[in-house]
């Protein structure tokens, strides 16, 4: 399909058509992508919400004006991260800077245009509503060139893409990395769906796969290429403990699942009234909450293990000169404490009926647990630490079924 447009967008290897002469492909990416965004916010969002009567006709022009705007803005500043992220060898920083700051002057007119396509999209409705040929044949029209919009954008986003892809040394563990991660949010968000914190009232959909994709892009992808580049750079540790942290075979599988399966009934034995977090609140099935538990388990090793360990060992080698043993468990020691402090507003939702019961409960089911995954991880690799948090989470979880 892409091929259909490589007169528009030019080849990687052939001069830029004319359609990218002034711009060229780092700076058509980002407008393309605007106008896509505000097209099928402004448009076909608005379009299919209305016919569901998920939305209110009144006001309509005013609402498909507010969500255009922000699907540009949103398509644009994507847009222009994989640019940037996927532009062509050898072009400086400064070029691609370059090139986004004029793609911001010529999303003006381009804007303007498909606005009035969004506009008739948008219009669905109304034209259904009062059944004229003219406003069927205009909304039709309408739902034509956004269409034509949504696939050239898709087209310079693929090119963008699998360059991106080509410039990141850690691609295959990074984007296994970012698929799990989006697919755990997903989960989670299906059965915890997230709250507009101004209206307290929960995200309907697509609200929460839009928001489990910016977490994914924004954030997992971000964190797990700076950990794997300071992975690669730390000194005095073999450079193959990239391959490490995201598996190291069946032996670290093994040994994850059985320690976690141990601290699991720990945490039921000793405290089992309580439950496990972050399951000790959940009000839902036990499926439901396994569910949420394993898939906040994997979210919470990306970002405490991969992410937050390897910083502290870096920061302590690079720059005080520690020695790797001493890094190691220091690292280890501040993402189990900055676990507990993540979770601190959960345990005091508890309601403890003492102090000794809360720092028991607090030491057993999060501090320790928080060092067994940290010593997994550095010595195993973050599929171990993952598994060990899962088994923790699922054991204690089916014992009080």
């Amino acid at each position: 399909m892409f091929d259909l447009f490589e007169a528009v967008i030019g080849s990687d290897q052939d001069e830029p058509a004319i359609l990218r002469k002034h711009l060229g492909f780092e700076g058509m990416l980002p407008v393309t992508w605007a106008a896509a965004g505000g097209v099928l916010f402004g448009g076909y969002a608005v379009a299919v919400l209305t016919l569901m009567e998920r939305l209110s006709g009144a006001g309509l022009f005013v609402t498909a004006g507010a969500l255009f705007v922000m699907g540009a803005a949103f398509g644009f500043v994507h847009g222009a991260v994989l640019a940037y992220l996927g532009r062509a060898p050898g072009m400086s920083h400064n070029e691609v800077l370059g090139a986004l700051a004029r793609a911001v002057l010529y999303s003006i007119p381009v804007l303007a245009l498909t606005w009035a396509i969004a506009g008739w999209i948008a219009l669905t409705v109304i034209a259904i509503y009062i059944e004229r040929p003219l406003a069927y044949f205009g909304v039709a029209i309408g739902w034509i060139l956004g269409l034509g919009v949504l696939v050239v954008a898709l087209a310079f986003g693929s090119r963008g893409f699998r360059q991106a892809l080509a410039r990141w040394p850690d691609r295959v563990p990074g984007t296994v990395l970012v698929a799990l991660g989006f697919a755990a949010l997903v989960v989670t968000f299906f059965f915890d769906r997230p709250e507009l914190w101004w209206t307290g009232r929960e995200v309907g959909m697509p609200g929460p796969m839009i928001l489990a994709g910016g977490v994914a892009f924004w954030l997992i992808g971000p964190l797990a290429t700076l950990s794997f580049w300071m992975l690669r750079t730390l000194p005095n540790h073999p450079r193959e403990l990239i391959g490490r942290t995201v598996t190291r075979g069946a032996t670290g599988m093994a040994v994850g699942l059985v320690a976690g399966g141990v601290l699991g009934l720990l945490v039921h034995l000793t405290y089992g009234d309580y439950g496990v977090l972050p399951l000790a609140l959940w009000t839902g099935s036990a499926v439901e909450a396994i569910a949420v538990g394993l898939n906040q388990g994997l979210l919470d090793e990306i970002l405490l293990r991969l992410f937050i360990v390897t910083a502290v060992v870096w920061l302590a080698q690079r720059w005080r000169g520690t020695h790797v043993r001493g890094a190691v468990s220091l690292a280890i020691l501040v993402a189990a404490l900055l676990q507990t402090l993540l979770y601190f507003p959960s345990l005091l939702a508890i309601g403890f009926p003492d102090n000794g019961i809360a720092l028991g409960y607090t030491t057993l089911a999060l501090v320790i647990p928080g060092l067994v995954y940290g010593v997994l991880y550095w010595w195993r690799g973050l599929t171990s630490a993952v598994l060990a948090h899962a088994a923790t989470v699922a054991v204690a979880a089916l014992m009080a079924v």
